[in-house]
């Protein structure tokens, strides 16, 4: 998703006195003549125009940036228009000035320079406002996003004097900002494509493929292209300066930038889910690294803390990480019951069912599942959970009963009204280097070690299951 960067050349051509001796050279085998005041002044003005770099134009323009709140006090800077990042930025000092109101958001962030993801605390602000230099019309911002800085080149900003070379873009000058005025502003916003509306071209004027052209925006008018005659551009560059701004930003939740529909997920496919689980019981990860928390997961770790106890049996007891409640009246009885009639179907398998059965006596013997009270079956405020069962392909004889928490009803499932919770597990390195510090290793397994935890009581009746009276 990393786009075209734009650079500026930052060349030297020849010295005027080299330039000027060379011409004298040449014009020794000449008849000598007498120059004219004005014509060593265009002289000095090619040549001035020889040492200037080549300028490629970028799509920047000024506006002005304010808070709803307080929308009389406006802010000029510099935007840049960058349709190749997914969010709006604003500088850290655009941000002071506006006295502007802020929220922390957890952010992955990615660029052109790199390309891994970096996770990372912002600050970001809502509510704030833009219009163009020369306009009346005011867009809503997104959310911005702050930063310390955002890199820019001043040579590649237009002006009011980056026209006059170009006939057919000559009449813009007084549409742009002087060379004066511009100077003293900073790039203080970058707008993303999460507001397109400023991308919409309202007028191109253009003339050849390889000429500067102009386009009016809902922020103004602003030019893309090199402003640098043919000419200059010949001068052979021995120093490049590239600036690339081109990011992607995604908030670090289950709600991202961009969606897939996918298909309904079917009993086959979540088995063959199940199964991958199971035989990668160590997948290394990189969670030795210092991770950064996301609200959420500080809020999973906060409820666990204050609310995780024992039970008078000496059971670790915990309450679900919940989100947000499931709907009253929610129809995951009628899912479920459906679900269970597919069940049945597999029973006419002795050895299938001879297992299921014995994995349910177990749980419900031990304390594990208990009979819903005929009073509370029809309690809105509940979900059913459908299960299934898989083998491991190692221990044939052995069943797991598979109690599915993503099985969607009206578009949501049980583990949508969950919190997550950080990924605490240890990487496969350090297990295996930990197992060779030491001369002796114990490994052990927790028989039912899921089923050792007990859920509260105001909890339990969203995971209920559907199974036989006997």
């Amino acid at each position: 998703m990393f786009h075209e960067h734009y650079m500026h050349t930052n060349d030297t051509a020849k010295s005027a006195s080299e330039m000027q001796n060379h011409a004298s050279g040449n014009q020794n085998n000449l008849k000598q003549s007498k120059i004219s005041n004005e014509e060593k002044a265009a002289a000095r003005q090619c040549t001035d125009k020889m040492h200037k770099p080549a300028q490629v134009m970028s799509w920047t323009i000024p506006v002005y940036i304010s808070t709803s709140d307080n929308p009389q006090n406006e802010i000029l800077v510099y935007a840049l228009l960058d349709s190749g990042s997914s969010h709006t930025f604003i500088t850290q000092s655009t941000l002071n000035k506006l006295h502007a109101k802020t929220i922390t958001q957890n952010m992955n962030i990615s660029t052109l320079t790199n390309t891994e993801e970096t996770k990372s605390v912002k600050e970001a602000a809502p509510g704030l406002l833009v219009r163009g230099y020369r306009r009346q019309k005011v867009l809503k911002l997104p959310i911005c996003i702050s930063q310390s800085k955002i890199p820019s080149n001043s040579d590649d900003i237009p002006n009011s004097m980056s026209v006059q070379d170009w006939p057919h873009l000559q009449h813009l000058a007084k549409e742009l900002i002087s060379v004066e005025e511009g100077n003293k502003l900073e790039l203080g916003l970058l707008i993303g494509s999460n507001l397109p509306q400023v991308f919409i071209s309202r007028q191109d004027i253009a003339k050849g493929d390889r000429e500067p052209f102009a386009r009016l925006t809902d922020l103004g008018w602003t030019l893309m292209g090199n402003i640098t005659s043919e000419t200059i551009q010949k001068v052979v560059a021995n120093h490049v300066d590239i600036v690339v701004n081109r990011s992607v930003a995604a908030p670090l939740s289950r709600s991202n930038i961009a969606f897939r529909v996918k298909p309904e997920t079917h009993d086959d496919d979540l088995e063959k889910r199940i199964l991958k689980i199971l035989s990668s019981d160590f997948e290394s990860t990189i969670s030795d690294k210092t991770k950064t928390l996301s609200i959420e997961d500080i809020s999973f770790l906060k409820t666990m803390k204050e609310q995780v106890h024992k039970d008078s049996d000496g059971y670790i007891t915990m309450p679900l990480p919940i989100k947000c409640e499931p709907s009253r009246h929610n129809n995951s009885k009628s899912m479920a019951m459906n679900r269970f009639k597919l069940l049945q179907k597999k029973f006419t398998n002795p050895t299938f069912k001879e297992h299921y059965y014995a994995f349910m006596k177990d749980i419900i013997s031990l304390g594990d599942a208990e009979l819903v009270p005929e009073s509370e079956v029809e309690n809105p405020k509940s979900w059913y959970v459908p299960h299934f069962g898989v083998y491991h392909p190692k221990k044939p004889d052995k069943i797991r009963v598979v109690f599915d928490g993503s099985a969607k009803v009206g578009g949501m499932c049980l583990n949508d009204h969950l919190l997550e919770g950080p990924d605490q597990l240890n990487s496969l390195i350090g297990i295996l280097l930990r197992f060779r510090k030491e001369q002796v290793v114990l490994a052990c397994d927790i028989s039912r070690m899921f089923h050792q935890f007990r859920v509260v009581d105001r909890h339990k009746d969203f995971l209920r299951f559907l199974w036989f009276d006997s």
